[in-house]
Order: structure tokens, then C-alpha cells, then sequence
């Protein structure tokens, strides 16, 4: 709810800094914004899913700490000089990392959602399990209905050969 009132308020983010800047960061949990990440949610904000995971940790923490610091009053002469304000006032860059590979993505998805979105494992195999099946679960789905069986090629107690994951 606080992500999707963030955007409808603030617009929606360009980055993973400004996603979590938008927001009231006592609202999100940190593993929320894991999953979002993970799952490919954010993939629409700049820079790809390892330089986000890699930073969304310390922006978090350094959310938090501000907005103790802004609540308590404790903002002084001495923090202007600190490293946080100095990253803060010099913009925010994500660090140099290479994406997963296709595959980490597609497992972290599968982890999150249940489901792959990106891809599937078996893609890579597509020309292999055509040569080597017979038949489809969309085959015996259709032939088991019974306005489809009598021009269908699948039989009773026919042999037939599947590919698939369990």
C-alpha cells in the first residue's frame, strides 16, 4: 500500500534510489523490497538486478537512520561534514556489477512468484523435445474431451513420449 501511495503521490521513480527515498520507509520491509527486486518489479527502474541488490540494503539503512535522526532532532553542525552527507549531496551511483545469468534470474522469479516470467528452463531445449515427443499436455487435454476425440490422433492405450519438469 505504501509503495503504490509513494507513487501515486511522489510519480513513479526513475531509480532504485529514488524508489526508496519516495516512500515512508517505516511502511516497507526490507524483505519487500528483496522480492520486488528479485522477482523483476524493478526492472523497469535504471540499472539491472545485481547492482540493485547489491545497494538496497544501504539505502534502506540509511533511510532509516535519517528519518530517526529528523524525528529525534538530532541533526548537528558535525553531520554536514559526514560521509552521508557528502554521498547525498555529490547523487547516487550504482556500483559496476554484470546481471545474473538468464538462469539466476529465472530461479530467483521462480523463488519469488512461483512462476517463471522471463524465460523458461526447458526454452533452451525447444528444438530437442520437439524431435523427440509425440505428444503434448495440450494433446491429452483436447483429446480427452470428448467433442475432440473422435478426429484426434491419440488413442487409448496408445504409447506416446512427453518432455516436461517435475
Amino acid at each position: 500500500d505504501e509503495i503504490v501511495r509513494a507513487r501515486q503521490e511522489k510519480g513513479k521513480p526513475t531509480d532504485i534510489f529514488r524508489f526508496i527515498d519516495q516512500m515512508n520507509i517505516h511502511e516497507v520491509k526490507k524483505n519487500a523490497v528483496e522480492s520486488l527486486i528479485k522477482s523483476g518489479a524493478t526492472d523497469c527502474l535504471f540499472g539491472n538486478r545485481a547492482q540493485k541488490l547489491a545497494v538496497y540494503e544501504s539505502l534502506l539503512e540509511s533511510a532509516q537512520n535519517s528519518a530517526r535522526k529528523n524525528i529525534e532532532g538530532q541533526m548537528s553542525l558535525f553531520d554536514f561534514g559526514s560521509p552521508a552527507a557528502e554521498s547525498a549531496s555529490f547523487g547516487h551511483q550504482l556500483p559496476q556489477a554484470a546481471e545474473f545469468e538468464h538462469s539466476m534470474l529465472m530461479s530467483m522469479e521462480k523463488e519469488m512468484l512461483g512462476v517463471y516470467i522471463t524465460g523458461h528452463p526447458l526454452n533452451d531445449y525447444a528444438d530437442r523435445i520437439r524431435e523427440l515427443t509425440s505428444v503434448t499436455s495440450e494433446d491429452l487435454a483436447s483429446a480427452a474431451e470428448p467433442e475432440h476425440n473422435a478426429d484426434h490422433h491419440i488413442q487409448d492405450g496408445m504409447t506416446v513420449i512427453m518432455a516436461g519438469m517435475i
